[in-house]
Parts: C-alpha cells; structure tokens; sequence
C-alpha cells in the first residue's frame, strides 16, 4: 500500500512538472510574439511621424542586405533562438578536396561526382532555388558573415530559414560542384576564406 502511494505520489509530481515546462515553453513563444509586435509597431509609427524617416526606413531596411546572421545573433542573446534546429539532420566530413578546383563564374568548381554535399560552416540558409549559371542552389549565411553558395546540387534536403550546422547533408551532386564564397561583394577562393 506504501509503494502504491509512493508511485501516485511520483506520477503526480512527473505529470506537475511536464505541465509547468510546457507553461514555461508557452510563456516564452506569447513574450516572443508580443516583442515581434512592438518592434512591428514602433517601426509604424517611426515611419508614419514624418517623410523624413519614411525615406530612412526605405534607405536601410528595403535597400539593403538584410543580414539574417548578426540579427539572430542579437535576438538570440536577448531573447532565444528564433529558429528551430533540427537535431535529425545527418552530419558527417566529406572527403571532398576544395583546394583542387577550376575557376566557374564568380567561384570555383569542384569535381563532386556522385558525393554528398555536407556545409563548410554552420549558418541560415537565406537562399534556396535556380541561380543563374550555377544552376539548383543553396545559398548558407554563416555567422562569420560570409555567404557560401552551393550551386548544381540534387536531392537538397535543407529549407529556407532552415539554421544547418557544419557538415550537415544539404544535399548531392551528380557531376561538379559550384562554390562561391562572399563577403561585403566580394568574392574569395577557398584557400582565402579558409586563412580568414
């Protein structure tokens, strides 16, 4: 009789702590939603007081690269990440040899016949579609602030917004790999970016 009370003491205390974790979970995602509306309207308003700030507004955020990195950075450090991270991604080291490469367009090409594609830095994918000449692409934001494009994959298994870690699978090539690395408009070769 004791052990039974000690076990729906025990379940009672587990089924407690679940409802408050997912209190906490919901608590959190309402304080996100709230401080995304406040920024929402204090933006409207700075806009709307005069065309001075209207013209500001356009100038930097509509004219601009908005950098997805620096501002998950920031928003994670005050308020948790934004972005969901798969854990049930593969991960795993290519043997892919980049310093051996040609020149293709504004990066190189990289003999990847029948390999897997995993990424050379963690980061957010802000790009995924047809870019001309480099043909299905994956474009991955690193918080280093450079942009590595992957372009001529197959098979890409990452979403746009998705946050990758390095080696993870974004896909296969059948034939060559295109890789562009970038930063600020300017373009490096793999042995730049990687003494950077």
């Amino acid at each position: 009789m004791e052990n039974n009370n000690e076990y729906n003491y025990n379940l009672l205390e587990n089924y407690l702590e679940e409802n408050k974790t997912k209190k906490n979970h919901f608590k959190i995602f309402i304080n996100k939603v709230l401080i995304s509306l406040i920024i929402m309207i204090v933006s409207l308003i700075f806009i709307k007081i005069s065309d001075k700030n209207k013209e500001y507004f356009k100038k930097y955020v509509f004219n601009t690269t908005f950098n997805f990195t620096s501002f998950n950075n920031f928003y994670e450090k005050y308020f948790g990440s934004i972005f969901h991270k798969d854990d049930t991604k593969m991960v795993f080291s290519e043997n892919i040899d980049y310093s051996v490469n040609e020149k293709y367009l504004d990066g190189i090409k990289v003999n990847a016949v029948n390999q897997n594609i995993s990424a050379i830095q963690g980061g957010i994918v802000i790009f995924k579609g047809n870019k001309g000449g480099y043909n299905n692409t994956i474009i991955v934001q690193g918080s280093d602030g450079f942009d590595i494009w992957y372009g001529n994959l197959e098979n890409i298994n990452v979403s746009i917004y998705d946050y990758i870690d390095e080696g993870t699978i974004i896909g296969n090539c059948l034939e060559n790999l295109y890789l562009v690395i970038t930063k600020d408009n300017k373009y490096y070769s793999y042995e730049e970016y990687k003494e950077i």
